[in-house]
């Protein structure tokens, strides 16, 4: 398992991801009662934009680099409310307003949880674990495991706590890793039918995406949606160009918020004439 996500920490797949994620636990939050975030791929949670990894492959710059070069200044509607909790999580690691800390997911998902709820974050790869550990193994809200998320996933829910999402966003180095997708989240929503899931894939060919929507169509997974967001045309060996999250019982009102942000965001982060996005209800409730 050779993947590092700090080469790619930061960029607009991660902006979006990281986005929506804010989104959903801003939401759930709302409610008085716990929550748990279980997070299958965790990586190490934090990243360093002046580390090597970063400054080989800068893709942060065209990502959360625009973002937050127009946050000092003011974003603006539609981007200004629906990216505050994001934005300042990540102002949060950077106090003296230079970009160089990047929160992962589960430094975002610590961010906005409150005392009560709880963070379960899973990573297999041991130096990715001992990163995470590290960072933020002193939070009691955190229980960081070394274990494989594929195998684990349909393990942990559902939490004690009954309430919460699941974040599935692996590497997709792996040969048959959409079927690991739609496997591990079908198995989730039948164990778990009232629990929030948000899926991560790379797109790289439109026609694929449109064939993986009817599978998840016959799953039997019920209020699915997709929200694919393209920075340019899809072009073989030029990378990655655009990424899709599959949202599975988004929270109350996250969807429409989403719907009024995306276009902007898409504008923000083109790279090219082909930049662009979509929402679509993949199933219905």
């Amino acid at each position: 398992m050779n993947y590092r996500h700090a080469f790619h920490a930061g960029n607009f797949a991660d902006v979006v991801k990281h986005w929506v994620l804010t989104l959903c636990i801003a939401r759930l939050t709302q409610k008085p009662a716990p929550l748990r975030v279980i997070d299958l791929f965790a990586g190490r949670g934090l990243y360093d934009f002046s580390a090597e990894e970063a400054r080989r492959s800068p893709e942060w710059r065209a990502g959360i680099g625009r973002l937050w070069a127009l946050h000092a200044g003011g974003l603006g509607n539609p981007l200004a409310e629906s990216m505050n909790d994001y934005l300042d999580a990540v102002a949060r690691l950077n106090p003296d307003g230079q970009l160089r800390f990047y929160p992962g997911s589960p430094a975002l998902a610590l961010a906005m949880l409150r005392p009560c709820d709880r963070l379960t974050a899973i990573e297999a790869h041991p130096e990715e674990m001992a990163a995470l550990k590290a960072a933020f193994g002193g939070d009691s809200r955190l229980n960081a495991l070394e274990q494989d998320g594929w195998n684990a996933g349909p393990k942990m829910v559902p939490p004690p706590e009954r309430r919460g999402l699941v974040l599935i966003d692996p590497p997709f180095e792996a040969k048959g890793d959409d079927e690991r997708l739609l496997a591990t989240a079908s198995a989730i929503a039948r164990k778990w039918p009232g629990g929030t899931q948000i899926l991560w894939r790379p797109v790289k060919d439109r026609r694929e995406e449109a064939a993986l929507d009817a599978e998840w169509r016959l799953s039997g997974i019920r209020s699915m949606w997709r929200v694919t967001l393209q920075v340019d045309h899809l072009k073989e060996g030029q990378g990655l160009r655009a990424a899709a999250l599959y949202l599975v019982r988004p929270p109350f009102e996250v969807m429409a918020r989403i719907g009024e942000t995306l276009p902007a965001l898409s504008e923000l982060l083109g790279q090219g004439p082909g930049f662009g996005s979509e929402i679509v209800e993949v199933t219905p409730e």
